[in-house]
């Protein structure tokens, strides 16, 4: 390494270090300086030809380079010459193709902002054996080669340095650090994405740790503009080389065949003249208002349905509760309505976005599939319930008699006698077994007269499955709910009356202590009791405490129960249950993102 404090990097495509690669014409970008972005290695052409291949793909507004190529800062141009493995002179110089030695090629090496020659070793390893800037040569200058899977644009795969972020309505920020809670995928991930920006960050500053210059934000910024042009190497090469074989069908065709394209392309942008002349004053009228009317008021109808969904009803019914809360279908009906008032700009933004956020583009389109993958998986468990709807109904019952109602009798016959050896107070225990026995075979008998429609509710819910495997699990969330109400009955008897008893029994206590709860101040004073007040609180105390077994054995029971059922409809006190996870997060599939191997590089 000479003392020169200039370093050169170059990014190169890991697919060109292959056995295959013939010599040729390096294309890319000069980012700054020496630092270069290589796309591809195009050989069997002339330079003029590549260089007017480049100005027509570049200049096209009709591809999807052109709309990533926005963000490359610079237009892509020939780095330099690949000169491939070859022979070795008697010198031990490699020897150079013929076609790098024409009067072109020297006179772009002389006038070219950068112009490098690339060879490859004998372990397919390039290597920089020379570097022209503005045709002054720069000899023995430290090299850094960069290695890069090059991303599939139409398989979804790109590098970014920022996450992918699946919230993609237009008020959320990108996280800037990486949530600290989760589960153990998700923090493995956040590591690896972790290490990958700090690996990147570390190549591209690895030059200034050696030369000992600044340039931190400098570096940063090429970083990005590198990813970008990393980004658009897909369509440039396979652009380029589509223009290149077009250029040379043209060259071998007769000159009949080409006046007939010729004309045939001048008749088609007359056709299409013609069509956008009669399309705004006379088609579009016709065609789009209408189109417009329809949106407007299937937009109205979503508007109103989710302002009622999100009514909340008076304090004193259910404490207030939004109308949604009160089933998981509404809570779901709720997300597609909003997903459908946010499907409209979505689509816009991916029509005419340039391209600039890579992950919130990606991020767009994934959530889009997303729904798309859990309406093609509601058809599928839909068919299968519509198809098997006495069987699934005829399971289903079984299940719920014989855990709901033959397990909960046994149960509660065991709790009417000494469970596990307490002696619980007789009549109390007799009567809330009997109590929850009438519960019931109530509910027994309400559920008869349910069981003939079950089949045809099955089914129904099998139909839902249009909208999506998340409102079939939801529909039969809810139908599992209340074919199971009578058990969360049970839970709020025992809980109101343990509830009841236990803050009677803390009033009491304080009544002991010679104290009193302040109601307008909302605290515990002292206060004189009489004596009558201190004996009937005595006894009230006595009485309810060896009452207390017997409530707190019930609560506990049903207490335990609870956790076991998918779904309970919102508490009076305002608590909402939800479905578990796995029923929820099914349209919450794990996003795919690009390839995580960001880059390696090797010291030339």
């Amino acid at each position: 390494m000479s003392g020169t404090s200039v370093i050169s990097k170059v990014f190169w495509p890991a697919h060109a270090c292959t056995p295959r690669m013939r010599p040729g014409f390096i294309i890319g970008w000069n980012v700054r300086s020496f630092t270069a972005c290589v796309a591809a290695v195009v050989s069997d052409v002339e330079l003029s030809d590549l260089e007017a291949a480049l100005s027509t793909f570049a200049a096209d507004t009709h591809t999807a380079f052109a709309q990533m190529s926005k963000v490359c800062a610079v237009p892509p141009i020939v780095l330099g010459v690949f000169t491939g493995r070859g022979g070795k002179r008697a010198g031990g110089k490699a020897g150079v193709p013929e076609m790098f030695k024409s009067e072109a090629v020297t006179e772009k090496k002389q006038s070219a902002n950068l112009w490098i020659t690339i060879e490859m070793l004998d372990n397919y390893m390039p290597s920089l054996s020379s570097i022209y800037c503005c045709g002054f040569h720069y000899p023995h200058v430290p090299t850094e080669i960069i290695f890069y899977h090059q991303p599939n644009p139409t398989h979804l795969q790109y590098l970014s340095l920022e996450p992918l972020v699946l919230d993609v309505s237009p008020d959320v920020q990108p996280a800037e650090k990486p949530p600290q809670q989760g589960g153990q995928q998700q923090q493995q991930a956040n590591e690896r994405d972790v290490t990958t920006l700090r690996n990147m960050q570390r190549v591209m500053s690895h030059s200034r740790k050696v030369t000992g210059g600044g340039g931190g934000k400098e570096d940063a910024g090429d970083m990005e503009i590198v990813l970008n042009q990393i980004n658009t190497s897909y369509y440039l090469e396979k652009g380029v080389s589509a223009l290149l074989r077009r250029a040379r069908r043209q060259r071998r065709r007769p000159f009949s065949d080409v006046l007939f394209d010729f004309l045939s392309a001048l008749l088609g942008r007359l056709l299409l003249w013609c069509a956008r002349v009669l399309w705004s004053p006379l088609l579009r009228p016709a065609l789009v208002h209408p189109i417009m009317l329809v949106l407007f008021v299937v937009r109205f109808v979503a508007e109103v349905a989710l302002f009622l969904l999100n009514v909340r009803l008076p304090k004193w019914a259910m404490n207030g509760v939004a109308i949604k809360d009160l089933s998981t279908a509404a809570q779901q009906v709720d997300l597609r309505l909003q997903q459908a008032c946010y499907w409209p700009w979505q689509y816009m933004l991916l029509r005419r976005r340039n391209w600039a956020n890579m992950a919130t583009t990606r991020a767009q389109y994934i959530s889009m599939w997303l729904v798309a993958n859990d309406i093609i998986i509601g058809v599928a468990v839909g068919s299968f319930l519509i198809n098997n709807s006495t069987y699934v109904a005829a399971s289903l019952h079984y299940y719920l008699d014989h855990y709901m109602v033959d397990s909960l009798e046994s149960m509660i016959d065991w709790l009417m006698g000494w469970p596990a050896g307490l002696k619980l107070n007789s009549e109390l225990d007799k009567f809330l077994g009997e109590l929850f026995l009438w519960l019931i075979r109530m509910w027994t008998v309400c559920m008869a007269s349910l069981r003939p429609i079950t089949p045809t509710l099955i089914g129904l819910i099998g139909l839902s499955g249009v909208c999506g495997a998340s409102m079939i699990f939801s529909l039969a969330s809810d139908l599992i709910a209340f074919m199971t109400l009578h058990v969360y009955w049970f839970y709020m008897v025992a809980a109101r009356i343990f509830n009841w008893q236990l803050t009677i029994l803390f009033s009491l206590f304080n009544l002991f202590q010679g104290k009193k709860r302040n109601m307008l101040r909302h605290r515990i004073d002292s206060c004189d009791y009489d004596l009558d007040q201190l004996l009937l609180g005595t006894i009230l105390f006595t009485l309810l405490t060896f009452l207390f077994p017997t409530i707190i054995v019930y609560y506990l029971t049903f207490a335990t129960v609870k956790p076991c059922w998918c779904y309970f409809p919102p508490s009076p006190n305002g608590d909402t249950a939800r479905l578990p996870e796995s029923l929820s997060s099914v349209c919450h599939y794990a996003a795919i993102q690009g390839p995580r191997e960001a880059a390696w590089y090797v010291r030339a």
